[in-house]
């Protein structure tokens, strides 16, 4: 279920990136059933190229990063959601947007 609303109204959203963003190195993220992200930190948002972690809210993989990553994201996280088997010991590789100031 979609629903930032939720986060936001038990102040959720609030405590999550609080916690999250003071992990140095660490990249949060939570995604509906639908695919779409309900919750990240800032540091994945600045990663993704974005300046604000609200503007990721609502959006898919396939909205924020190369075809081939999104694709393989997406295969994994269907598995997961059809069949409740977690993945375990797989590392995935992310793309690094470069910040040019324009």
């Amino acid at each position: 279920m979609y629903d930032v609303e939720f986060f936001q109204k038990y102040g959720l959203w609030n405590h999550q990136a609080s916690l999250f963003d003071s992990m140095p190195g660490f990249l949060y993220f939570a995604k509906d059933t639908q695919l779409r992200i309900v919750a990240l930190n800032q540091r994945l948002a600045n990663k993704l190229g974005l300046k604000e972690a609200k503007d990721a809210l609502g959006k898919t993989d396939d909205e924020l990063l190369p075809k081939t990553l999104a694709a393989a994201y997406k295969e994994d996280d269907l598995h997961v959601i059809q069949t409740g088997e977690t993945i375990l010991n797989k590392v995935e590789l992310y793309q690094v947007v470069k910040q040019t100031g324009r």
